[in-house]
């Protein structure tokens, strides 16, 4: 495996695998170095799966264990900024591989970076507790209170990024309950090896933590083509921008038929509402895509109160202005239909719209819907006023693609 060592800005780090539009940054743990075995696994993963990787030694660690800075979270928070900085002139594509500490450190630097997915090992995710919890009996030096003043400064309170965890059930450093809260919050998907303590480094420890890094890597965005410039992706954690900014500059025009729209009036409540999406059990989870038009954010798409034992479902779906009399809707939904269909054992597409909203109920005529009648009261519409709802229904039997 191609191997090129650089220094970034005095920063001694290892370029893995060849040139790649796609890039993993990898951030090592403490007592280890930025080519220790687990970065060694997971740059041997992700190459072959097209990733480069770029790791990097943190200070007094690897080729800067004799340096003159510390390793502390202000100067760690720094290097990491750093090699962020040089990360996003080389790809457009970045994921984060990190290991104890180095979790740590990468929820404070990166927590504003739209990331495609994360990959966690051993993470610390409650600094202030561990330091509490090993604090000495004659209490901190001067170095030491800083540090820990820096860490109580910038608690972890944001993190949007798709995350892995794979965690030791015997670990004796990260508090298990302080790990299921953060995996929770976060919507997290948590990996438990069993008999693992906080560094893995058996040969049986480190071959499942091979499995499960390559499980991940090759865990896929669904994607349904729509139309020769449509496609429908898969809701991530990283559409939350693009999402917000559509809402907060359409408010009057989504806002007449969209009751959410009056709720949204920050990034956090888009990224609650994408979390939201994924809490709960996998098997109970609606899924929910992204429309995207000539690369562009156009809109959102999903099922909604699917009733698994009925095998019945219904669409959900609302579009910028900028993209209207297009087409791309109306397309959309159809691929949404045969998607439901022919993939997920639905027998009945239901599609409920406002009464008054006619370019929703014009998308359910022209796919072929049937008019099954009006629900009184049926949504409850920005400022608190209900409406009654039009009720379209198809059946698989009835469908023609």
């Amino acid at each position: 495996m191609k191997q090129i060592y650089l220094s970034i800005n005095g920063i001694p780090s290892i370029l893995w695998g060849n040139s790649s539009e796609k890039l993993f940054v990898a951030v090592h743990g403490k007592m280890s170095k930025k080519d220790d075995a687990v970065i060694l696994i997971l740059a041997e993963e992700a190459v072959k799966r097209g990733y480069g990787v770029l790791s990097f030694d943190l200070p007094e660690h690897g080729d800067r264990r004799n340096g003159p800075d510390k390793c502390n979270a202000r100067n760690c928070v720094r290097d990491l900024n750093k090699i962020m900085d040089y990360a996003a002139v080389v790809s457009g594509d970045i994921s984060l591989f990190a290991c104890s500490m180095g979790a740590y450190f990468s929820l404070i630097a990166y927590k504003d970076i739209p990331l495609k997915k994360a990959l966690f090992l051993s993470p610390v995710t409650d600094m202030v507790k561990l330091v509490e919890k090993t604090m000495p009996s004659g209490g901190l030096s001067k170095e030491e209170l800083e540090d820990y003043n820096y860490i109580k400064a910038n608690p972890i309170t944001k993190w949007s990024v798709p995350t892995t965890i794979i965690s030791g059930s015997e670990d004796n450093i990260c508090n298990k309950d302080d790990l299921s809260a953060f995996v929770n919050r976060y919507s997290c998907r948590l990996e438990v090896v069993n008999g693992a303590e906080h560094y893995f480094h058996t040969k049986e420890q480190l071959n499942k933590f091979r499995n499960l890094t390559a499980g991940s890597l090759d865990k896929k965005i669904k994607t349904i083509k729509a139309g020769e410039d449509i496609t429908l992706k898969q809701l991530e954690h990283s559409d939350a921008p693009r999402i917000f900014g559509t809402i907060n500059s359409e408010r009057e025009y989504l806002g007449k038929w969209l009751p959410f729209v009056e709720y949204s009036n920050e990034l956090s409540d888009t990224e609650k509402y994408i979390k939201s999406v994924y809490s709960g059990p996998e098997e109970n989870r609606e899924e929910v895509f992204v429309i995207i038009y000539r690369n562009s954010f156009a809109g959102l798409i999903g099922f909604l109160n699917t009733e698994k034992p009925n095998k019945k479902t219904e669409i959900g779906y609302w579009l910028s202005k900028k993209y209207t009399g297009k087409g791309i809707m109306t397309k959309s939904v159809n691929a949404l239909i045969n998607y439901a269909f022919g993939s997920c054992g639905i027998n009945k597409v239901q599609i409920k719209c406002a009464v008054g909203n006619i370019r929703s109920g014009n998308v359910a005529k022209r796919l072929g819907f049937k008019f099954e009648g009006i629900e009184r009261d049926g949504e409850l519409l920005q400022g608190g006023k209900f409406t009654d709802s039009e009720v379209y229904g198809l059946l698989k039997k009835e469908y023609r693609k």
